[in-house]
């Protein structure tokens, strides 16, 4: 590579004739510069250097030129003349224009010889002797009338007498009559000796009766037909049942225009168990709502549960849901009135209709209770839906919003049975919906006892084994524990759930999963028990449970405000001290469950988190007298779970036996100053 300089470029340009782009290649090919030249580089060193162009098309032969464009005597020019003529003398098309207009402007305004395409068009012209243009075509069609059928063809044999031609010279056929009409958007004047087979009034019928949304006073007959004509052809071959649920459908949309969608009530952060399962219970009327009144969103046309104020709103708060009164159809109370529901009795209600139902509220409660238990614990829902939606981004706020690894399947449908409930792995529960649709189609359509049962075989060998659903209250199918199901889809997050979903159960004295509560988990328990045996930690309780009082409340609201409270309690139990005082227990009920302030003393993330691994008298209440030094201790041994049952247990021991007024239990809740 090597640099042009100005002395190699004056020095090349002295040797070459030829245009600044040519000049430039030269240039590139002998000396390849690191900043190759082109026409512009060219020109703008020239400029500097004051050296004028040695383009051979500016300073060819302009003097011939000149003398041939003087004598030019021609009396017509052709397209391309200027052009031709002065590559003949090597200049380029603008010197040949100026020296034009400067000796002989005249030529410009000599015609031009007529090129090939020119003299085709003469020549067609030429053939087009009585051609019919556009307009004299519009008139002689409003002129026309129909002899027999008014058709396209009737029509160009009545052109053809007069003696009218189409493009090119040639005769009118129905097919160039047919396109001409088209283009112009001009309607036929074909009709029948028998007249049309769907006259006007039919159509209007049609329209009425399909439910179609258009407004044929707005719209062109034929258009209208077409509208017709395309909504008969979606009935072929449809049953009588088929076609009513396409008119309803059209008949839906019409009135569903200008209403807007009502979304599902919302519940708040801290819901509960119960809270679920009664915002279910609203969906369901708000969805036969819906259908009632022609909104937008999910519909449910029949529906056991509705409002007992059909006009009923949507709560404007997180707790008006509870102020909402239902009924349920299916149980008709006196007066021969549906039964009333309400927040505080629907669950009474589902027990004294548990045989209808097939489920009592303990079970339906244990259900919802995994629901909830998965949406309190946000990083498991993320792994979980991960696992099952390829398309689910944790980082995206719309995405975890929609997306749920797992949903509340109702057995029966819930439009005849929304107390019967299951926890299902949501793509499966989405399934089942198809195929009980398929299942109600077929069924319907099913002429024999044979078909019938060959249609509900087929949907229960398509459902998912592992999901229960319910023909005439019949079960088929089975239920998973939350560990069952993981085990299932994602073995993988089997510890995440088991560390996360255990809790201790007074009733029986042991570890419990959250979602299966009445049997023990016997590994987790039989090993704390065996560990606090051998290693009991003296804890001071006291024996007897305080009374409730005002204060007793004051003092617990400054002690969970001073952990950073409301804390659950450890990994073991879903429910918040705070909550159990919101709820009305009596501070005996709190002060026996030793699980409550278990939590808050063992687990030393926690005791870090609220402050209580600091020193004071308070801060070592907390603790259960533990030092911080034993709390990390237990902690690596048993883990977290492990380090708060096992002081839960020993501490509920000692509970029994102590006998002073001393205990932290006791201060914390009748001495204020302590």
């Amino acid at each position: 590579m090597a640099e042009i300089t100005k002395e190699i470029f004056l020095e090349e340009y002295q040797k070459f004739n030829g245009s600044d782009s040519e000049f430039a290649e030269f240039l590139n090919k002998k000396y390849n510069p690191d900043t190759p030249l082109n026409s512009n580089s060219v020109e703008s060193r020239r400029r500097r250097a004051n050296i004028k162009t040695k383009n051979p098309k500016k300073i060819g032969d302009s003097a011939g030129f000149r003398k041939f464009i003087q004598g030019f005597k021609g009396k017509e020019i052709y397209k391309g003349f200027v052009k031709d003529n002065a590559d003949k003398f090597g200049i380029d098309r603008k010197t040949a224009n100026t020296i034009i207009n400067q000796i002989r402007p005249d030529i410009k305004d000599l015609p031009n010889k007529p090129n090939k395409e020119t003299l085709r068009k003469e020549v067609v012209k030429s053939k087009n002797i009585n051609f019919l243009n556009d307009k004299d075509f519009k008139k002689e069609l409003k002129k026309f009338k129909p002899v027999v059928t008014g058709s396209d063809a009737e029509f160009a044999e009545f052109l053809n007498k007069k003696g009218f031609k189409a493009y090119g010279g040639k005769s009118f056929t129905s097919d160039n009559i047919s396109n001409r009409r088209k283009r112009l958007d001009l309607e036929s004047k074909n009709i029948t000796t028998r007249g049309k087979f769907f006259d006007d009034d039919f159509i209007l019928k049609e329209v009425e009766r399909m439910k179609l949304n258009i407004d044929p006073s707005k719209m062109n007959m034929d258009d209208v037909r077409r509208a017709v004509f395309g909504a008969r052809n979606l009935e072929t071959g449809r049953s009588s049942e088929d076609i009513k649920k396409l008119t309803d459908f059209r008949q839906r949309k019409k009135l569903m225009a200008g209403n807007k969608r009502i979304f599902p009530v919302t519940i708040g952060k801290d819901a509960t168990p119960k809270d679920l399962f009664w915002k279910d219970l609203v969906d369901n009327a708000q969805r036969h709502q819906s259908f009632l009144k022609n909104r937008p969103g999910p519909i449910l046309a029949n529906s056991h549960i509705k409002f007992l104020n059909v006009n009923e709103g949507r709560p404007t708060d997180t707790k008006g849901f509870k102020k909402i009164k239902l009924i349920d159809t299916n149980v008709i109370g006196k007066q021969n009135r549906p039964t009333i529901l309400t927040y505080d009795n629907f669950l009474n209600h589902l027990d004294k209709n548990s045989k209808k139902y097939g489920m009592n509220s303990k079970t339906a409660l244990e259900e919802y209770n995994k629901k909830r238990f998965i949406q309190k614990n946000p990083d498991l829902r993320d792994k979980f839906n991960l696992k099952l939606n390829s398309r689910y981004d944790p980082t995206s706020a719309t995405k975890r919003a929609v997306f749920s690894p797992f949903h509340i399947h109702h057995t029966a449908g819930r439009g005849q049975n929304a107390f019967n409930v299951q926890f299902a792995v949501a793509s499966e529960n989405m399934a089942e919906n198809g195929f009980r649709r398929t299942l109600d189609k077929e069924f319907k359509a099913a002429d024999t006892l044979t078909d019938k049962k060959t249609a509900v075989k087929k949907y229960l060998d398509s459902v998912p084994e592992n999901l229960e659903v319910r023909l005439k209250n019949t079960p088929y199918g089975t239920r998973e524990t939350l560990t069952a199901v993981t085990e299932r889809i994602a073995p993988e997050l089997s510890e995440d759930v088991k560390k996360a979903n255990l809790r201790w159960n007074n009733d029986i004295g042991a570890i419990v999963e959250t979602n299966n509560p009445d049997f023990a988990v016997k590994n987790v328990t039989e090993d704390l028990k065996i560990y606090a045996d051998e290693n009991p930690i003296p804890v001071d309780i006291d024996t007897k449970p305080p009374k409730t009082s005002p204060t007793v409340l004051k003092t617990i609201g400054k002690t969970l405000a001073k952990v950073g409270a409301p804390l659950p309690t450890a990994l073991i139990d879903s429910y918040f001290v705070g909550q159990q005082v919101k709820d009305g227990k009596s501070t005996a009920e709190i002060a026996q469950d030793p699980m409550n302030w278990i939590g808050l003393a063992a687990m030393e993330p926690l005791s870090k988190a609220g402050g209580i691994a600091q020193s004071g008298k308070l801060n070592t209440a907390l603790r259960l007298g533990l030092n911080p030094a034993t709390i990390r201790g237990i902690s690596r041994f048993a883990g977290l779970p492990g380090l708060a049952v096992s002081t839960a247990m020993t501490a509920y021991d000692q509970y029994k036996k102590y006998q002073n007024e001393e205990g932290f239990i006791y201060n914390l809740f009748n001495k204020e100053e302590k």
